[in-house]
């Protein structure tokens, strides 16, 4: 089977969510730069992704959260609030 990239219009929500990661962003915010409906939009984004756009926005900020972590000594609520988790439990609930 051959390599069929992704749709231009997932690509771009998908560069959305990777710019602006640290900003109250959601999957509506990600559909709106996709041009889609929300519904419509997280079954394209799942099928050419592998992934729900919600779970590739945590994903996001759960990696930036860990390089942070790695390379400063900010504290972990600090840390939570610049990559856009809304604090300790939000950030537990994406871990978990």
């Amino acid at each position: 089977m051959a390599f069929v990239p992704p749709p231009r219009h997932l690509l771009r929500a998908r560069d959305f969510a990777d710019a602006r990661y640290a900003e109250a962003i959601d999957v509506a915010d990600m559909a709106r730069a996709a041009g889609l409906s929300r519904a419509h939009f997280s079954r394209e984004f799942r099928r050419a992704f592998g992934e729900s756009p919600h779970g590739y926005l945590l994903t996001r900020r759960l990696e930036r959260a860990a390089a942070l972590l790695r390379m400063t000594d900010r504290s972990v609520l600090d840390i939570c609030l610049l990559v856009g988790l809304q604090g300790l439990a939000m950030a537990a609930r994406a871990i978990l």
